[in-house]
């Protein structure tokens, strides 16, 4: 039985260090989940230097980040659920990915707006809770086990499954929504949506940037073009089906981009489907220009706060696109992505998207080379 387990702990703003906890008793839902492989997600580095990651919340210190995480049941309380989210049984020992629930560190009201419409993560009226760091908040994910609460969806992966795959069900899960976001309000017979055929470009070639051309693969793209940098990531990226590549090195400005990016297309018209996944200052204003008239935009990179860009409202009414945002992909993203990893895992080489490995005492080292994108994608193995 665990006694003493050990997280990486963010006690301030910058501050991150190894700590050792005790294990928390196991509330009659709850189950301990000994994690086996933590993605470290671009995001994490907002999370952990800045005391306002995101518009709408201020992190409470300590915490413990990470959400892309898979393991294996641990140990379980009295009345534990005992299947996943598509009624496969679960039993101590099996692997399993978890969709972290944003309700852990606070109760909705079950009366406002949100919560009567269906969506209590938006609750006006949230009951904070006084929880310590092995229990609170939606991450906890850097660490060698983690307290699920039994009110999050839990996803049975198969036993052949490699770890460096599993770990991707949470990121592909936003490059799947991605593609979803870019189906809405689409009428085929008006020249707009995501379809098979269509002229897609991605806007960054890190984790995300791969998954999202593995999807368009997968969505029948016409044609694929990654914009983005170091060379590695994007040679990666040409692997794993993008017909083009363009270095924001060899183009080093936003109007070579767009003009570079038009040229891959007819009449120099512009992309169907552009989604900004890069999440650096400059990036929509650049991906707008990318677009055709009447195409469609999705901005899914910016889930931290990096400030205002000027974006002509003239120019959304004049290009007469679709205009989409989007933060995470949910419980729905984790069932979509993880049935495509089933199906995909033996033809497609995913486990090469886990470019670099680190144990947990490790997870400075990771984070940097994270930072500097000299990995594609960087894990923690507690």
């Amino acid at each position: 039985m665990v006694e003493k387990l050990r997280a990486a702990t963010v006690s301030e703003p910058g501050v991150l260090e190894i700590k050792e906890y005790e294990k928390p008793p196991l509330d009659s839902k709850a189950w301990l989940l000994k994690i086996e492989m933590a993605g470290i997600c671009g995001t994490d580095h907002h999370m952990i230097n800045n005391r306002r990651p995101f518009r709408w919340a201020e992190n409470s210190y300590p915490f413990i980040p990470g959400h892309e995480f898979v393991g294996r049941i641990e140990e379980v309380g009295p009345i534990f659920a005992g299947v996943d989210v598509e009624g496969q049984p679960l039993r101590i020992g099996d692997l399993v990915a978890v969709c972290p629930d944003g309700n852990v560190d606070s109760s909705p009201c079950g009366r406002c707006y949100y919560c009567v419409n269906g969506f209590p993560a938006f609750c006006s009226n949230r009951v904070p809770k006084e929880l310590p760091p092995l229990l609170k908040g939606w991450q906890r994910g850097y660490a060698e086990y983690r307290y699920i609460h039994g009110v999050e969806a839990v996803y049975k992966l198969p036993e052949d499954m490699p770890l460096e795959v599993a770990v991707l069900v949470e990121p592909l899960g936003i490059a799947i929504h991605a593609f979803e976001r870019a189906s809405d309000m689409g009428s085929p017979w008006l020249f707009q949506g995501m379809g098979p055929g269509k002229i897609i470009v991605i806007q960054g070639s890190g984790p995300i940037g791969i998954l999202l051309t593995v999807t368009a693969q997968l969505c029948g793209a016409g044609k694929t073009i990654v914009v983005g940098a170091p060379e590695n990531r994007l040679a990666l990226c040409r692997e794993f089906g993008a017909d083009e590549t363009i270095s924001i090195e060899k183009y080093p400005t936003s109007e070579e981009r767009a003009q570079a990016v038009k040229e891959l297309t007819p009449f120099s018209q512009g992309a169907d489907i552009v989604i900004e996944a890069a999440g650096v200052p400059g990036a929509f204003q650049e991906g707008i220009e990318m677009v055709r008239d009447r195409g469609t935009f999705v901005e899914l990179g910016h889930f931290t706060d990096r400030g205002q860009e000027p974006v002509s409202p003239f120019t959304l009414c004049a290009k007469n696109i679709n205009l989409f945002g989007m933060f995470g992909g949910g419980p729905a993203g984790f069932l979509w992505a993880k049935r495509v990893l089933e199906r995909y895992r033996h033809k497609i080489p995913l486990e090469k998207i886990v470019t670099h490995k680190f144990p947990l005492n490790k997870v400075k080292e990771a984070l940097e080379t994270s930072r500097k994108m000299e990995s594609m994608k960087t894990a923690l193995v507690p």
